[in-house]
């Protein structure tokens, strides 16, 4: 395994998974435990490519650094200069200030919504995120069945919908 291509790989979706987590601040160290934990593994041989992929196995090392981590989370409602904000939205329509400060508020408000779901749907909806993983590399990461994986996507996806919505933001 080439340990370069894994960290130039994996370390920016470790990044998003954590920032999409309400890890703001922590985002970078979190990734780098990930990596460390990865590293130890790996040298000890607990990881078994006939079990899964090397990426669902990372993400489920990630998702048990941002559990531990839990408690310690605190939402930064304000701009990160390390996170890059546009690349988050999907389309930029316009450049004006108060357009910036809209999209910026929405994504806070989004940040937030997700951290008020269950920590499964926290799970499924972050990893969904991630366009590389697959139903199938999810439901090996929370160790579920794909059915129940899709079951909680759907219903992650319907709440936040909702939450949104009472907050004025239509998906």
């Amino acid at each position: 395994m080439n340990w370069e291509n894994i960290v130039g790989r994996l370390g920016p979706r470790l990044y998003n998974y954590f920032i999409r987590r309400g890890f703001l601040r922590d985002a970078a160290d979190l990734t780098q435990e990930v990596f460390s934990r990865l590293h130890q593994k790996l040298s000890e041989g607990s990881y078994d490519e006939s079990r899964g992929s090397i990426d669902a196995f990372t993400f489920g090392i990630a998702r048990f650094v941002a559990l531990e981590n839990n408690h310690l989370n605190q939402i930064v409602l304000t701009t990160s200069e390390e996170f890059d904000w546009d690349a988050l939205l999907v389309s930029v329509a316009t450049t004006s200030m108060e357009d910036d400060y809209h999209r910026h508020q929405t994504i806070e408000l989004f940040l937030k919504e997700i951290t008020s779901l269950s920590a499964i749907q926290q799970d499924v909806l972050t990893l969904y995120m991630d366009d590389e993983m697959t139903l199938d590399d999810m439901a090996l990461v929370l160790k579920l069945p794909v059915g129940t994986v899709k079951s909680h996507l759907h219903r992650a996806k319907e709440k936040l919908k909702d939450l949104l919505s009472t907050k004025g933001i239509c998906l």
